[in-house]
């Protein structure tokens, strides 16, 4: 994957998640989290989250981790089993943190050590991503106090974040093509 591409496809996704955020309302507020509240969905996600986790976790070398392999696995087993059994609520939001942090590891993978003009501001988006992944997997009742308010009391916040979003986006679609 070149820097362009990658750059083009994460700016499209920026485009896109603010435009829809733009067009919601109020009302939409218990469609969207009874959305990141369905467990079949949370089940599935988190599995390939963690299927694509333990992918990377196996294929470490004896330099990175030692003779502790085997106990970070089972650690992660554990984690993981714990999860889909006694830690549902929200496991939807915990995915998706979980496979946002994976894919910026491959997208910041791509533009390292290229001198191409959008590789800052491309890891700069990557990187807010990973600090916003971090704090939704740790906390993901954070999105449930957090849309609610965005919906109805703070309005005009939400419209800025979208508005950042787009922006960004089209700031990296133009600065991947100059």
């Amino acid at each position: 994957m070149t820097v362009r591409l990658l750059a083009n496809l994460f700016a499209g996704c920026l485009v896109i998640f603010g435009y829809g955020c733009l067009r919601l309302r109020a009302e939409h507020t218990p469609k969207v989290l009874s959305f990141l509240r369905n467990d079949r969905l949370g089940i599935w996600i988190f599995s390939i989250a963690h299927g694509w986790f333990f992918i990377h976790l196996i294929q470490l070398e004896e330099q990175d981790c030692g003779t502790l392999k085997p106990v970070i696995i089972g650690i992660f087993w554990f984690a993981f089993i714990g999860c889909i059994f006694y830690w549902k609520d929200f496991l939807l939001v915990r995915g998706v943190a979980l496979l946002l942090i994976l894919t910026a590891h491959q997208a910041l993978a791509v533009s390292y050590m290229e001198t191409n003009r959008v590789c800052p501001y491309l890891s700069i988006g990557w990187y807010t991503l990973i600090l916003l992944a971090l704090g939704f997997g740790i906390n993901p009742y954070w999105v449930r106090d957090l849309l609610p308010s965005l919906f109805s009391h703070h309005r005009l916040a939400l419209k800025i974040i979208a508005s950042i979003h787009v922006f960004y986006g089209t700031l990296l679609i133009i600065l991947s093509y100059a």
